[in-house]
C-alpha cells in the first residue's frame, strides 16, 4: 500500500453543539440554533473516539489499508471495501469519530512507501506481512 501525499496530521471530529454553539450555550440561545432543542431532554450523541488507519502501523500491520478520509467516509455512513474484496457499512452513520493514528509510526510509514526504499529488506518485510495472519510479526518486528 501507497501512502500519498506529506505526513498526515492527526484528524479531529467531534460533536461539540448544537451547530457550532458548544455545550456552555444558553437554554435560550440552544433552543435559537439548535432545530431539535427541547428544555430538559438530553440528546445521545453514538460514535468512535478509537480509530486507527492506514496511518497507524499496528493497524497497517494487520492488513489495514484504509485511510483517514475512507474512515470519515465510513463514519459518515459510506461502504468501505476490505483489502480481501468484500464492503461493509454502518447500519447508522455516527455522529462523530475520531482518528487517532500514532504519530510515532509515521516517518516509518512514510519512508517504506517511497519508491527508494522498495528494496529495502526492513520496508519489504514490513510490506509483506502487513495481512491479518502475520501482523503480529509485524507488530513484533517494529512496535515491541
Amino acid at each position: 500500500m501507497r501512502i500519498p501525499g506529506l505526513f498526515p496530521l492527526l484528524l479531529l471530529l467531534a460533536v461539540a453543539g448544537c451547530n457550532g454553539t458548544g455545550g456552555e450555550a444558553s437554554p435560550a440561545m440552544q433552543a435559537e440554533h439548535c432545530s431539535d432543542y427541547r428544555a430538559g431532554v438530553k440528546n445521545l450523541y453514538w460514535g468512535d473516539l478509537h480509530v486507527h488507519t492506514a496511518y497507524s502501523l499496528d493497524a497497517y500491520g494487520y492488513g489495514t489499508v484504509a485511510t483517514p478520509a475512507d474512515a470519515y467516509r465510513f463514519a459518515k455512513g459510506a461502504p468501505l471495501k476490505l483489502p480481501d474484496g468484500r464492503s461493509m457499512q454502518l447500519a447508522r452513520p455516527l455522529d462523530f469519530t475520531a482518528v487517532t493514528d500514532h504519530a510515532e509510526w509515521f516517518d516509518l510509514l512514510y519512508i517504506c512507501a517511497h519508491p527508494l526504499f522498495d528494496e529495502d529488506e526492513y520496508c519489504t518485510l514490513m510490506r509483506e506481512k502487513s495481512n491479518p495472519f502475520d501482523g503480529g510479526e509485524v507488530f513484533a518486528n517494529y512496535v515491541i
